[in-house]
């Protein structure tokens, strides 16, 4: 595989005559070059259009992902009020609105063409177009013009030379999710390529390489394209950035409500192998009051890196040694490979042997890779019987008391071997048709295990590799960093755009993997990602220690803070993750998700929105000061305690126990009330913040809480309020009416204490529809490293 190297349009033949055919169920065109071929065009509700070829040369997409295209009530029609997408006499394609008015179309130069099994879409491109998602690249930009990339999943480290690892932008990376955002005007489009193979993009012209030779000149055109298989494409119209965003994420399924400990912090570092060394962990966690969540165990805890054992003298009895360091309420969370050791009388190579459920070479017997253990064999996903036997063991493993594992090295990492020569399905399938799969049928797999081992409690996966539709399994990590500003600067943009590709779960290594880490950069680390879905502080073997006691004593107070900064956002979030599950919104997302009309956000790469009330702008670079925009709306500073006007930029400098944090004015935000330096779960141990400083209602708040770790909340154990606060007229001066409504009482109720934040003089509350007398009282909360004057008022006992 060529990582740098691209099919060329000037070596295609683009098809112009076609024969078009219109059904009730859809539109197919047949053409001929070289051989006879069809195009069929299926029109969905909600603005959703799928296009497939077929010929002798494709005649089967292999993809696993599993597409939702019915959206709602909608149901399959061929074009309507949702739009359209046609083709015409001479094979062009347009995407035309409900108006019929053009929203995209192909090149009159060529729109689909040929080259051997390779075939291609060029689509017109206008000066205006902005490009988003792409899955998981590290290009170290949100907006992603002039850009030609690739779709083939690495083990980065092994696959590109160090420097470019360390300080540079090696592609592709991890995971393969070929999905382009086109912003064309007010209207986003989404275009998928669901083609498990290796899909390349380019969108627009592309800069000459460093000796001048030209690397693509045309700047008029954007084009998807397949090496090899079926180009099965679905277009989808928004309209709006968050309405896409919801359609893909139903399409290629939400990601499912995960335990609230999964939104906690953890703490790891390749090396952790005994139950002394999590013991260690715990003691120091609990004297730094440091809340935790998950502490995790990397390769080290195997016995000889054999996936599903402990080593004896680290866990002499795991089940039991496991039950006694998660007695602190943290979890561990095991590392699981998919490389199975090739060794006669291992009762996991055994088992798979007979059950035939490993990879094949070319001459029919079990491929052979180098990784950890050695010289090892590879389950088949692709396959049920595979994902079955995966699943069994993955139960037996959990039954000592794990729930939830952390999966890795499932590119597939072969080591030095040739991958190539790993093939599927009993070596009837080549290994391009999997490779960028692998690692969604190992997270199937596994999170079939979990939940056969455990099944009324909600499993929590991460992830290196994907493809789309992993969200639906498990979390994903970006992979290894390194610890360096240049890698700090690239977490932002590749968080955003992995959000908008279906896959909000994800986070990096704080501190940075491989390197040493050094006090200011881990502080900037912690910071800058305290508020990320996933947060984990992870290291490699053989560097510095970063675990926040591992330093000086201002390392341990500043990265403390905001670890327990970010258990008081908790309920916050972990109510973006239920908004997720039933609508599909993001949850990190770019400014442009809530703010599309502020063209200075286009391209900033270096603030983000954390649902649709809070922004922040941390610090990612070694300056110690930085400019900041903020939309057009009133903010409220918790970094300085200040009421501030959006639509310019402010200036902020470097401090340690700040971050330029910001809430959106008529935000009413959950708070924990949990003891600080705790990591249990009461979603009930909450106050409200509200944010209103001008005589507008806030905007109504919906607060959800469960038991956070069960599947009871599909059975109605949960419960939901709805709060307003809205200004009233008074004689007296500033008056506020606040409102709580129980609607879903299956956990219980609550009776909260709110802190307004703003020039209330009175304050009414209503609690389901019943005034309390509650006495406004003035007093001052400690938010990020700032003390702020609030005004008090209680719900009562």
């Amino acid at each position: 595989m060529f990582y740098n190297k691209y099919p060329h349009p000037a070596n295609f033949s683009f098809v112009t005559t076609a024969s078009v055919k219109r059904s009730n169920d859809g539109l197919t065109a047949s053409f001929t070059v070289p051989t006879v071929a069809t195009a069929r065009i299926t029109s969905h509700g909600g603005g959703i259009h799928h296009l497939t070829f077929r010929s002798v040369l494709w005649s089967q997409n292999h993809s696993q992902t599993e597409l939702d295209f019915e959206l709602g009530d909608a149901t399959v029609k061929a074009g309507g009020a949702d739009g359209d997408l046609v083709v015409t006499g001479n094979f062009q394609f347009q995407l035309v609105d409900g108006d019929g008015a053009a929203m995209l179309q192909t090149s009159p130069d060529g729109g689909f063409g040929l080259c051997g099994e390779q075939s291609i879409l060029r689509f017109q491109s206008e000066p205006e177009d902005r490009f988003y998602g792409m899955g998981e690249k590290w290009f170290g930009r949100l907006e992603l013009s002039g850009i030609q990339t690739k779709y083939w999943n690495t083990d980065v480290w092994e696959d590109f030379d160090t420097p470019t690892c360390v300080n540079g932008r090696p592609d592709p990376v991890y995971g393969s999710i070929p999905y382009l955002i086109l912003r064309r005007g007010d209207r986003f489009i989404g275009i998928l390529a669901n083609n498990p193979g290796a899909v390349f993009m380019r969108t627009g012209a592309l800069p000459s390489d460093e000796t001048g030779i030209q690397r693509a000149v045309d700047d008029t055109t954007f084009l998807i394209g397949s090496e090899s298989g079926p180009l099965d494409v679905v277009f989808i119209d928004g309209p709006t950035l968050p309405e896409l965003t919801r359609k893909y994420q139903r399409l290629v399924g939400a990601t499912p409500l995960p335990p609230a400990w999964a939104l906690g912090y953890h703490q790891s570092r390749w090396g952790y192998g005994s139950r002394s060394d999590l013991e260690s962990l715990n003691s120091n966690l609990d004297a730094g009051s440091i809340p935790c969540d998950g502490i995790w165990l990397d390769i080290d805890y195997m016995d000889g890196y054999r996936v599903f054992t402990f080593n004896a003298d680290g866990f002499p009895t795991p089940a039991d040694d496991l039950d006694a360091v998660q007695s602190s309420g943290r979890r561990v969370v095991p590392i699981l490979d998919p490389g199975v050791n090739h060794e006669p009388g291992y009762p996991a190579f055994d088992s798979g042997l007979e059950a035939d459920v490993f990879c094949h070479n070319p001459q029919g017997k079990p491929f052979v890779g180098l990784v950890w253990p050695g010289e090892t064999v590879f389950p088949d996903f692709s396959i049920e019987r595979g994902r079955s036997w995966w699943r069994d063991q993955v139960a037996r493993f959990a039954a000592a008391g794990i729930c939830g594992a952390w999966i890795d090295m499932n590119d597939p990492a072969t080591g030095s071997v040739l991958a190539t020569d790993m093939l599927f399905d009993a070596s009837t399938k080549s290994h391009e048709t999997y490779h960028n799969q692998y690692a969604l049928g190992m997270a199937a797999a596994t999170r079939a295990g979990f939940e056969q081992a455990h099944p009324d409690e909600r499993p929590f996966l991460l992830c290196r590799s994907a493809s789309t539709g992993s969200g639906r399994f498990t979390a994903l990590w970006n992979g290894d960093n390194y610890s360096n500003y240049h890698h700090l600067e690239n977490v932002i943009p590749t968080t955003l755009n992995l959000a908008l590709s279906g896959i909000p779960f994800n986070g990096p290594d704080i501190g940075g993997f491989a390197g040493d880490t050094w006090e200011q950069l881990l502080i900037d680390w912690t910071k800058a990602c305290f508020l990320f879905p996933f947060f984990r502080n992870h290291s490699a073997t053989g560097t510095r220690h970063q675990e926040p006691w591992a330093f000086d004593a201002r390392v341990l107070e500043v990265t403390r803070s905001f670890i327990q900064f970010r258990y008081r956002f908790r309920p916050y979030l972990y109510n973006l993750f239920i908004r997720h599950s039933e609508t599909g919104d993001a949850i990190l997302r770019p400014i442009i998700y809530d703010y599309p009309n502020d063209r200075r956000f286009d391209a900033s790469a270096d603030q983000f929105m954390v649902g649709p009330d809070l922004l922040h702008a941390p610090f990612v670079t070694e300056s110690d000061e930085r400019d900041m925009l903020l939309p057009e709306a009133w903010w409220y500073a918790l970094d300085t305690g200040e009421w501030i006007e959006g639509g310019g930029s402010i200036m902020r400098h470097k401090e340690d126990s700040t971050t330029p944090l910001f809430v959106r004015d008529g935000a009413i935000i959950p708070w924990s009330t949990t003891p600080m330096g705790e990591n249990r779960w009461n979603g009930s141990e909450v106050q409200f913040l509200v944010f209103v400083s001008e005589p507008v209602a806030a905007r109504p708040a919906r607060y959800v809480w469960d038991d956070g770790i069960s599947l009871g909340y599909t059975r109605g154990e949960r419960s939901t309020v709805h709060i307003t606060a809205e200004p009233r007229s008074s004689a007296t001066g500033a008056r506020l009416s606040l409102s709580i409504r129980h609607d879903q009482t299956g956990y219980g109720t609550i009776r909260p204490t709110f802190a307004i934040i703003g020039e209330w003089g009175e304050i009414d509350l209503v609690v389901d529809g019943e005034p309390v007398n509650t006495e406004p009282v003035r007093g001052q909360v400690e938010i990020d490293g700032h003390t702020h004057t609030v005004t008090w008022a209680e719900a009562g006992p």
